[in-house]
Parts: structure tokens; C-alpha cells; sequence
């Protein structure tokens, strides 16, 4: 049985998954993906353990997470910049000036560092998104 989740429109609720999620990537700067546990997101951050599960099930899911707010983020840069929605691919330029500010990041994430985890789920996010483009494109 999974735990029951904790609102996410509470701004406590935000600050913790932010702080967790911004302690998983400075750790990822740091060590590679075996390397990092769920106490070690915990001490960085400042947080619980069982606060942390208050919020997710494993460290895998935080990294998904963050990866979900990834997707939003470079769809919302796109809108924000006033692109129309059509075209082939018009999250691009919002994942390219993504990937232009976190460089140090990028290059952990597309170096060997990163593992097939990270790596797989930077694939997916490109591909899904990718995907999301093209069948709006294509007619039903």
C-alpha cells in the first residue's frame, strides 16, 4: 500500500520537494547515481528521512519528479515566449536555453557520471516530448 501523498499546493509541501529535489542535483554534481542514497538527499537538504518519504517512495521518484518539472518548465519558456504552437518541435528552444544556463549539469547528465538511469530518463523526457509534438501535428 502507498503511503498517501501530501498536498502539493502548500508552500511548506514546495519548499521541501524543492529543497530535496535541489539537494538531489548537487549531489549528482558530485557523485554518480549508486553513489547517492536517500540519507544523503536527507542530510543535504535539511530534512527527515520520513519527511522525505512523506513526499516520495524513492529516490527514483524524486528524480522523476524532477524531471516532470523539467518538461513543464521548458513547455512553459516556450509559451512564456510567446511561440506559437505550431511548427515541428517548438519545446527545443526552450530545452536548449535549458541546457545553455545549467551546463555544468548538462554535462553530468550527457557524461558518464550520470549513469543509464539518468541518462534513460533524460531520453524519455526528449522522446516523450518529441512525440507530444509530432502527434499534434498529425491529424487524428
Amino acid at each position: 500500500m502507498k503511503p498517501e501523498r501530501i498536498a502539493s499546493t502548500d508552500r511548506r509541501v514546495q519548499r521541501t520537494r524543492n529543497a530535496l529535489r535541489e539537494a538531489l542535483v548537487e549531489l549528482m554534481m558530485e557523485r554518480t547515481w549508486d553513489e547517492i542514497g536517500v540519507q544523503d538527499i536527507c542530510e543535504r537538504a535539511n530534512i527527515g528521512r520520513s519527511t522525505f518519504y512523506m513526499h516520495f517512495s524513492s529516490k527514483d521518484e524524486l528524480q522523476q519528479g524532477a524531471f516532470d518539472d523539467l518538461r513543464r518548465e521548458i513547455r512553459a519558456r516556450h509559451d512564456k515566449a510567446g511561440f506559437a504552437r505550431n511548427g515541428v518541435l517548438p519545446f527545443a528552444h526552450g530545452l536548449i536555453e535549458h541546457v545553455f544556463e545549467n551546463r555544468s549539469l548538462a554535462r553530468m547528465v550527457f557524461g558518464n557520471r550520470a549513469g543509464f538511469i539518468v541518462q534513460q530518463r533524460f531520453r524519455d523526457l526528449v522522446v516523450g516530448m518529441v512525440k507530444e509534438d509530432l502527434a499534434a501535428l498529425a491529424p487524428a
